[in-house]
């Protein structure tokens, strides 16, 4: 399992059926964000509306801290990723591949471009 990084703050904000994550490094500068949507397809379900790292920050594990924080804060609730673009893409496929133990990855049979993640055993 890759290791919690200890250089940054992940600070959660919330509106009524929603929310997002910011990944904030010691100085408070931003580092990425997350932001999601409880979706209507079903109870406990989140829909990922949006991913962004920025660039020298990219392949460093912050998007990885975020997506960590959102299935701990929403233990058993299904995580569908909504379209990806190839950074996206790549994201995914890192988990799927990487981090197998953490992240459980299946495609979204309602959805051809969008998979959908949850931590095993919650």
């Amino acid at each position: 399992m890759m290791s919690e990084r200890t250089d940054l703050t992940i600070d959660h904000q919330t509106w009524n059926r929603g929310g997002r994550y910011v990944a904030l490094d010691l100085d408070g500068t931003e580092m990425g964000k997350l932001v999601y949507m409880e979706s209507l397809a079903g109870p406990q379900n989140i829909r990922i509306v949006l991913t962004e790292v920025a660039e020298p920050y990219r392949r460093t594990g912050i998007a990885v801290a975020l997506y960590r924080r959102l299935i701990t804060d929403f233990p058993g609730w299904l995580i569908d990723s909504g379209p990806r673009n190839e950074a996206a893409e790549a994201l995914y496929q890192f988990f799927k591949n990487e981090r197998a133990e953490e992240f459980a990855v299946h495609a979204n049979p309602d959805c051809a471009d969008s998979i959908d993640f949850y931590r095993p055993g919650a």
